[in-house]
């Protein structure tokens, strides 16, 4: 039931006139700006992104949460880079790394 709900909430359908609508919308993007969105993501970046994460708010499915990834960061940091930037470049995500548990917990 709730892979059901959030299948249909995050499914947009077709729309022809999509090409309309973009053409009516002024660019604020030139050539620079886009080529600096274009740009690889750094390792520094990465990291930040990760240092933002609450320390212990919510393990991943492997137990882990954000804290260990940053308190062993210099250990790992090659490969959580190299995982970020091959899913950014369309590779496929490993199976399991975007599970998620939903717990009900009862109003008392």
């Amino acid at each position: 039931m709730v892979q059901s709900f959030y299948n249909n909430l995050f499914t947009a359908e077709p729309n022809a006139e999509m090409n309309q609508v973009l053409a009516a919308i002024p660019s604020r993007v030139d050539e620079a700006i886009n080529e600096d969105l274009c740009k690889a993501y750094s390792n520094e970046e990465i990291k930040e992104a990760l240092f933002q994460m609450g320390p212990t708010k919510a393990p991943g499915p492997d137990g882990f949460p954000a804290l260990f990834y940053q308190k062993h960061w210099s250990m790992l940091q090659d490969d959580i880079c190299q995982a970020v930037r091959n899913f950014l470049e369309g590779d496929d995500i490993p199976d399991g790394l975007c599970d998620t548990t939903i717990v009900l917990i009862p109003k008392g």
